[in-house]
């Protein structure tokens, strides 16, 4: 397939915002968008169409029936009193001691008013959808200081092979890498300057098989079999 196709590479970067291109042929173009920023910008220009198409839709007015109907089955019972472990305030209380319980379980020895909590949080999932790591960055005086990452799951790796994150930068930049993670448990990357400057336009997060050690280029060389997009914290 020539991949240099202009109209061939504007099909793919089309069907795969559609999410009509599927299976190895979408990890086969994953793979390409690491190495191709002019890809990545086709990319960008099919969600940009995409988005403005839908938004340029007319909302739809469903009949006064169909309401009638979704009210007739789903009639609400009667109010009952509010327990207090049904409360809201009961339960945000729980989610931020939780939150609190897994940034201690991440950052483990360190008092909570020494080091910050995460600036910036990525789920790495496999071309299955299955959750297999959480990244996560912390700042201090706005500079990235480390990158923390934790296994989700074990994954199958043979002993010829390495699994490499990078760091994906919007525009014309290519991939940084940021270092070997390994199959399973959790620890701590330190982060190169490029990888700290490339932080501020960074949009995603992959992970590419490479051969032990890590890439023989500075760039992916094998399949990308991760990525997850980067999410701020606010």
């Amino acid at each position: 397939m020539n991949y240099g196709d202009p109209r061939l590479r504007d099909l793919l970067a089309g069907e795969y915002v559609l999410g009509t291109l599927r299976g190895r042929a979408r990890r086969r173009f994953e793979r390409l968008l690491l190495e191709d920023p002019a890809l990545r910008r086709l990319v960008e220009d099919w969600e940009m169409k995409l988005n403005a198409l839908a938004e340029s839709v007319p909302p739809v007015k469903p009949p006064e029936r169909v309401w009638r109907g979704i009210r007739a089955r789903i009639a609400p019972p009667a109010p009952t009193p509010v327990r207090w472990w049904e409360r809201l305030a009961f339960w945000r209380g729980l989610a931020l001691a939780a939150v609190a319980a897994a940034v201690l379980a991440i950052y483990p020895g360190l008092p909570p008013s020494i080091e910050p909590p995460p600036s910036t949080v990525a789920v790495l999932t496999g071309a299955q959808g299955q959750p297999a790591w959480l990244v996560t960055l912390v700042s201090r005086s706005g500079a990235a200081a480390s990158l923390r990452f934790t296994a989700l799951q074990p994954q199958e790796l043979s002993t010829d092979r390495s699994f490499e994150l990078w760091l994906i930068p919007r525009g014309e930049r290519a991939p940084i890498s940021v270092g070997l993670l390994p199959p399973s448990g959790s620890g701590a990357l330190p982060l190169s300057p490029a990888a700290r400057r490339a932080l501020g336009e960074a949009r995603a997060v992959a992970v590419s098989l490479e051969p032990k050690g890590g890439s023989p280029t500075g760039a992916p060389t094998g399949p990308v079999l991760f990525q997850g997009t980067l999410v701020m914290m606010e």
